[in-house]
């Protein structure tokens, strides 16, 4: 603009008279000029525009291929999620599949049972009744024991649920009759053989019969449910059936210890092998199922001192998972798995590759030590090879409580107060309640005595709401007397054959009374004759 002012100025001045001519073309031309700067400069803001368009269609373009590469794994997630809803939808079916074939089949099963000479009551897919004497089996599981809480369950409900007495709801009250599956290998001496069936025969018979000791029993379970028991301890290898003694061709030997051993061989696995015995597992499944029917739970001990000894140390592991596949099998859910009785007992010496000191080293090197050290180990193991199926836990030897590494590993905790005197016994229970309450069920499913100077232990453990289980064996006096206890061969089992048995059962009965009155009404009582020597050798 100065240029075009100055030509202008020039146009039109005159210098020393002389006036200066532009010509139009000149004037033209620096109007192009001008025309020409100002349209490079709009060309150079529009470029600048142009660029910066270019810049953000870059970076649109850049955000869109990060947005599809998101939307790739979104739809890849989507199509993920569709095929595990379709899995899912497949195991939904066939789970509505198996539900409805088990509403069929529970059913089927009311209908049977409501048909039944019986008359038992279904309910909510659970028998409450006691009462399946003398029914063929169906094959059908009633009885489920679970635990929670240091609390015993049977089929979803607190064990004695209507109990008037409060304190035994949830208690687990047992006998001990671990004889049930009996039997021995028929000695080749056949003086060795008589003395056998002397002491072992039945009176009217003066021969043994294991099968008619497991039928008497299941004949006679059905009164002891009648009478508020809702446990029953069962061996696999029995328990002690002389009061502790040996029979030999001259007569009793005094107690059974490696040195002095029990000849008879009562196992229900061979000892050399480890391989479950027939004959004695039958006997056991027809004793399992009356208890499912009737609605009780079974304390299973795998073993015992005076046969265990008997085993190398290889066979102990194979016997145990044998047992325990046995019992997975055949679907029972109303066991309680007890693995030894008493593992720390003398009998458990030591033989070469064994350490005999307190408290069981003998089960050292039993199981792999990934599961744990001595009996611990075996207890965890046991637990581990039934999917923890079933609650599982080891007794001691009387009055002892297991070490903390023991108690961490079962489920339950067994306890035997066999020679407790009275006063012992009650600090006994209060240390066992103090210790376990809310934390683990107890088991009191051996002791010696019901009343008399001893006590009445029943009452007493149920004041801290612990099931009592005595031990009804005999003195030596009473062997083979078909009268006294539930452990010296051959067993009377009704309850009605002694007056401390008719007083154990009634005061069970009238503990776990759902009325208040006949809960407090001879629970007290004690019995007339005197409990065993409390100095003898436990079993």
């Amino acid at each position: 603009s100065v240029a075009l002012m100055f030509a202008l100025f020039l146009y039109s001045t005159s210098f020393g008279g002389l006036t200066i001519q532009v010509s139009e073309e000149t004037v033209q031309s620096i109007e192009n000029q001008k025309h020409n700067a100002e349209v490079k400069d709009e060309i150079l803001k529009e470029l600048v525009e142009v660029q910066k368009e270019v810049q953000d269609t870059k970076d649109e373009i850049k955000n869109l291929a990060k947005t599809k590469e998101q939307m790739k794994e979104t739809v890849e997630v989507i199509e993920d999620e569709i095929k595990n809803l379709a899995e899912t939808k497949e195991e939904i079916e066939e789970s509505v599949d198996e539900i409805e074939s088990e509403i069929k089949t529970l059913a089927e099963t009311k209908e049977q049972l409501q048909k039944s000479d019986d008359s038992v009551v279904v309910e909510k897919k659970i028998i409450e009744e006691n009462d399946f004497s003398g029914q063929e089996y169906d094959g059908k599981r009633r009885t489920r024991v679970t635990t929670k809480d240091g609390l015993f369950y049977i089929n979803g409900k607190l064990t004695y649920h209507d109990a008037a007495l409060e304190n035994m709801r949830g208690a687990l009250i047992s006998n001990r009759m671990v004889n049930t599956i009996f039997d021995f290998d028929e000695p080749e001496d056949p003086e060795e053989a008589a003395a056998y069936h002397k002491y072992f025969g039945y009176p009217d018979t003066g021969k043994w019969d294991a099968e008619r000791n497991t039928r008497e029993f299941i004949g006679n379970m059905s009164s002891y449910a009648e009478h508020g028991l809702n446990g029953i301890t069962l061996g696999l290898q029995g328990g002690g059936p002389f009061f502790y003694q040996v029979v030999t061709p001259s007569g009793l030997a005094k107690y059974c210890t490696p040195e002095n051993p029990a000849p008879w061989n009562n196992s229900a696995f061979w000892l050399e092998t480890g391989v479950l015995r027939e004959e004695y597992m039958n006997r056991m499944e027809r004793v399992l199922n009356e208890a499912d029917r009737l609605g009780m739970i079974v304390i299973l001990q795998v073993f015992y001192q005076s046969q265990m000894w008997k085993m190398p140390n290889d066979i102990i592991k194979v016997a145990l998972k044998n047992s325990m596949d046995w019992v997975m099998e055949k679907g029972y859910t109303n066991v309680i798995i007890e693995v030894a009785n008493e593992y720390n007992h003398q009998n458990f010496k030591d033989r070469p590759g064994r350490v005999n000191k307190k408290f069981g080293k003998f089960w050292h090197g039993v199981v792999p030590d990934d599961f744990g050290k001595g009996i611990a180990g075996v207890v965890n193991y046991t637990r581990a090879i039934t999917n923890k199926k079933f609650p599982v836990g080891v007794s001691l030897t009387s009055r002892l409580l297991p070490d903390e590494d023991i108690a961490a590993v079962s489920d339950v905790i067994f306890f035997h107060a066999v020679r407790a005197r009275k006063d012992d016994f009650e600090e006994l229970i209060k240390t066992l309640y103090n210790t376990y309450v809310g934390r683990k069920p107890i088991i009191i499913n051996e002791d010696n005595s019901f009343g008399g100077k001893w006590g009445n232990r029943l009452l007493m453990s149920a004041k801290y709401g612990i099931g009592w289980g005595p031990i009804f064996d005999c003195k030596a006096r009473n062997v083979n007397d078909y009268k006294t206890g539930f452990q010296c061969l051959p067993i009377n089992y009704s309850i009605k054959s002694t007056g401390r048995k008719r007083n154990y059962f009634n005061g069970v009965k009238n503990l776990v009374s759902p009325v208040l009155e006949e809960a407090l009404s001879d629970i007290e009582k004690v019995e007339e004759e005197e409990p065993n020597d409390p100095d003898e050798e436990n079993v």
